[in-house]
């Protein structure tokens, strides 16, 4: 049986999809603006996001930064955020850097980021999850899967299904691991790895 490999040909394309995704899920002011004025004219999340997508061609805001726009306009006639008592929030260049960290690395965690930007792990975590948006994927190898391969697929599990009728213990004799290897070759496995990104690449 083949074992699962992530090439790197796989690992560059998923990286610049997400590359591509990253840099399209931040919006200027005058978007913000632009994206409240729909959503105060069709009074519908869905028909604004729509909008969105179509004329500046990147991932909406969610419903919650729509409506907290809007609130935050009602309140002071601004959609910034409003200054919070305490420490100061990140700023407009700190969520630049994180995002430029991530964008130059997807694979790279958010410790290691925090050590880099020499900033608090929490600050990077919370602008990683709340500002950006982004998530950590696990990176899922499958094998392809050829026409040949199915009367073997079948014959194998039947056989392991005798076998586990036949002896009750036999399943406590295999080792299953979730385990692998990198190579020189350019082969890559999936074990520890995560790819942050907006959106699930597979």
């Amino acid at each position: 049986m083949t074992t699962p490999v992530l090439t790197v040909q796989t690992y560059t394309f998923v990286c610049d999809v997400l590359f591509d995704r990253i840099s399209r899920s931040m919006h200027t002011p005058q978007e913000k603006a632009q994206i409240l004025w729909w959503f105060i004219g069709t009074k519908s999340v869905m028909q604004t996001q729509r909008n969105c997508r179509r004329i500046y061609q990147k991932d909406p805001p969610s419903k919650s930064s729509i409506l907290r726009w809007k609130k935050n306009f009602l309140e002071s006639g601004s959609i910034a955020d409003k200054k919070r008592s305490g420490r100061p929030c990140t700023s407009d260049f700190g969520v630049k850097r994180i995002r430029e960290t991530f964008l130059h690395n997807p694979r790279r965690s958010v410790r290691s980021a925090a050590r880099k930007l020499d900033m608090p792990f929490s600050t990077v975590y919370k602008v990683t999850k709340n500002t950006l948006r982004l998530h950590a994927y696990k990176v899922q190898i499958v094998q392809v899967l050829e026409p040949d391969e199915t009367p073997r697929r079948m014959a194998f599990a039947t056989d392991m299904l005798r076998k586990i009728e036949d002896a009750a213990e036999f399943l406590k004799r295999i080792m299953f691991s979730d385990e692998a290897s990198s190579h020189l070759s350019g082969i890559a496995n999936r074990h520890h790895v995560r790819i942050w990104g907006s959106e699930n690449p597979h």
